[in-house]
């Protein structure tokens, strides 16, 4: 059996994507979605920036590394204290209408330009996690954006995003119940 790496949390994948966008000028978000795999609901996506001064860095990580109670609390201070957040969903109708492919790209870019407009002119890139996705680069900050496989492992804003998304899709889930 092939052991898998552990990774941590850092910033370095964030200041890959600024050293590409050749600006020390940008925003990074991360961003990651839920609910891909899941039999009922929504997709849901989020964006989150961080400023890499928040007291509660160290707590985080991939969300499906943490305690409901733990990515509750992470929850509340990402986004009561991050500079920026965004949400962003595919119904269960639009996955039945365009398949889950679609519906995975249309939560990720809602949530990317609701981060952004929430920043106003701010030039944002991404950090997004599954490589699989650069198809859809130039919806997400164009050349700059990172797409890589665990960065909500490996990237503090991505493992926010996780959180964020992950938080929301459960508490919708709860009320639909």
């Amino acid at each position: 059996m092939k052991k898998q790496k552990k990774y941590r949390p850092s910033f370095d994948l964030e200041n890959d994507a600024r050293k590409r966008a050749g600006n020390k000028y940008v925003v990074v978000c991360g961003l990651d979605e839920v609910g891909v795999g899941a039999i009922s609901g929504p997709v849901m996506a989020a964006a989150v920036v961080l400023n890499g001064d928040e007291l509660w860095l160290g707590g985080l990580d991939d969300s499906k590394r943490l305690t409901h109670k733990k990515r509750q609390v992470l929850h509340d201070l990402i986004v009561d204290e991050a500079p920026a957040f965004g949400i962003g969903y595919a119904t269960h109708e639009e996955i039945d209408e365009v398949g889950i492919a679609s519906a995975r790209r249309r939560a990720i870019i809602r949530a990317f330009k609701d981060c952004k407009e929430k920043l106003g002119r701010a030039n944002l890139i991404a950090v997004v996690d599954d490589r699989r996705l650069a198809w859809i680069r130039s919806d997400l900050g164009g050349r700059a954006s990172i797409f890589a496989d665990k960065a909500d492992q490996r990237s503090y804003s991505v493992a926010a995003a996780s959180i964020v998304a992950k938080t929301v899709r459960d508490r919708y889930m709860k009320r639909m119940a």
